[in-house]
């Protein structure tokens, strides 16, 4: 699969790719799973979100926000 977001877009995330990659080739296979991204500010979440997003096709990505984590029902579909 190309890289949608460019060969060095996520320099040092190789690790955190392969989660995304593994999760997703088994969302395609038929098998849910959940990845949830936390850390300071600047860490580079949102950057793992564009990745993942670019890459789920036609698989639905939920994202919700911290601020509406107590809040029911607070996720969305991103696309």
């Amino acid at each position: 699969m190309a890289d949608p977001l460019g060969e060095l877009a996520l320099i040092g995330r190789a690790a955190e790719t392969k989660i995304i990659d593994r999760l997703l080739g088994d969302a395609f296979s038929g098998r849910s799973g959940v990845l949830v991204l936390t850390g300071e500010a600047g860490m580079g979440k949102s950057a793992l979100l564009a990745y993942a997003r670019a890459r789920a096709e036609a698989v639905v990505v939920i994202v919700a926000a911290r601020s509406v984590a107590d809040t029911p029902f607070a996720g969305f579909p991103s696309r």
